[in-house]
């Protein structure tokens, strides 16, 4: 980067973040306002001031830790900090309303909600790029990370999960359970999934139970290996930002007659924030009729953001699709939310976005391609996909791919609009040589897995 580049990026992020300091001491100001407003009000106020020192305390570590990212993830933040500036401004705005013109008590709660919402939505935008810092080798982000300040107490997880992305972690953590560990429990089918979830008897933890076959002729010391690693790293994953569930531990399986290792089982715990009882997203598919428009961009958004994640851990999921996403309903009877199992064909490198387009599809036009007479049996296409069983689709895929993106650029755009189906036909050709976001597998190398991250943001997320 040449220097007059540096400095200009300096300059930016320098005007940027002090100009989100000027935002947040008079978004405080105006805060303190309603210190004697309805108990509602009241709580809705110290929901923004929460959202916001949280912000804060980001901002400030960016600023400290910026010359250590390189400029593509330079450019990114630069540009979801602008995101930041205005919305800002417009929360400041629409509270200065309330102040000024003392507004009705229902407007005012309603503005509260709006300026809450604009703060977790650019929360969202901002994680995955914010995860990415852990993957950059650099010492003084440890440093940043480790100083004894109240503020950075907060990073305790992001310390956390940065030490097990380490090729030698300084913390050891014992990943492998006891043989029987898993046979007390009481295992339940979900439905159209190859997963199963448990629990045991006087215990209040579920946990969803998550099969990696072992190949005969696969080396089990190179598998163990890359198992005990995504074990490692998925134990110290917060479910509800990554959309990945916690993991617990690995049962090693063995067969009872000569006890050759036949599986490892990946426990991973439900957060008790949701229900006891998964559904795979090829059962809603199959069966829910009622998803809103809002519902399939949040769960589009939600898929996305799980995959950026597991790049983020150093892996490439190549199992994504329908039977691999895991539906909960919230206990507070919100929005149900989804996490990304299936991790039986993984491995460690970057990969492509091609069965993320298929899923994507499905949840756009909100149709399942296939079809299952009974969990039990295997699944045939359904009408929707427009081939038969024995159709040469299924040996030529480029006949497939084609009925794919015919479906996209027909169906797409009038349920949820042009963005999305470009979103959607740019994964499905990502394979292709003249794909101008993914053609280039040079574009896509370096040495922390990091800029792979940041070109997975710009492109898809």
């Amino acid at each position: 980067m040449a220097g007059i580049d540096a400095a200009g990026f300096a300059l930016s992020i320098v005007a940027a973040t002090d100009l989100c300091f000027k935002y947040g001491r008079m978004l405080v100001e105006i805060c303190a306002t309603f210190k004697d407003a309805e108990v509602e009000i009241r709580e809705r106020v110290l929901c923004v001031e929460s959202h916001w020192k949280r912000t804060k305390v980001q901002l400030d570590f960016m600023k400290r830790i910026w010359e250590s990212l390189d400029s593509e993830h330079q450019t990114i933040q630069t540009r979801i900090f602008q995101v930041l500036i205005g919305k800002l401004s417009t929360i400041i705005s629409r509270l200065q309303k309330c102040c000024e013109k003392r507004w009705k008590y229902v407007l005012t709660k309603q503005y509260l909600d709006d300026s809450i919402e604009d703060l977790v939505s650019w929360q969202k935008m901002f994680d995955p790029s914010w995860f990415l810092i852990l993957k950059v080798s650099n010492p003084v982000i440890d440093q940043e990370l480790s100083r004894n300040e109240p503020a950075v107490f907060s990073f305790a997880s992001m310390y956390s999960l940065r030490d097990a992305l380490r090729e030698q972690p300084l913390q050891k953590v014992s990943i492998f359970l006891p043989k029987d560990d898993l046979k007390m429990a009481k295992m339940l089918d979900i439905p159209f999934g190859s997963a199963k979830y448990m629990h045991r008897a006087g215990s209040d933890n579920w946990f969803v139970v998550d099969r990696i076959a072992c190949d005969p002729q696969a080396d089990i010391d190179l598998m163990t290996r890359d198992v005990r690693e995504l074990a490692r790293k998925l134990s110290s994953v917060d479910p509800l930002t990554f959309g990945i569930l916690q993991c617990r531990g690995v049962v090693r399986v063995t067969e009872p007659s000569n006890g050759r290792l036949s599986s490892f089982d990946f426990a991973f715990r439900i957060p008790r924030e949701l229900s006891n009882e998964p559904r795979t997203l090829r059962s809603y598919l199959s069966s829910s009729p009622n998803f809103t428009l809002t519902d399939r961009f949040g769960l589009a958004k939600q898929m996305v953001k799980s995959i950026s994640y597991v790049h983020t851990l150093g892996f490439v999921h190549k199992n994504v699709r329908p039977e691999t996403v895991l539906g909960f309903q919230t206990k507070d009877s919100g929005p149900d939310l989804f996490f990304l199992v299936g991790f039986e064909n993984m491995r460690t490198a970057y990969g492509r976005t091609q069965r993320l387009g298929v899923c994507l599809l499905e949840v756009g036009l909100w149709e399942s391609f296939v079809s299952y007479k009974d969990s039990a049996t295997a699944p045939l296409p359904a009408s929707t996909l427009g081939v038969a069983s024995d159709g040469p689709e299924f040996k030529q895929p480029n006949l497939m791919k084609q009925r794919l993106m015919d479906l996209a650029k027909h169906d797409l755009p009038k349920r949820m609009g042009d963005r999305y189906e470009r979103v959607v036909t740019n994964c499905l050709t990502c394979l292709d040589q003249d794909n101008a976001d993914f053609g280039d597998q040079s574009e896509f190398e370096d040495l922390d897995g990091v800029l792979v991250g940041v070109r997975y943001i710009e492109k898809v997320h």
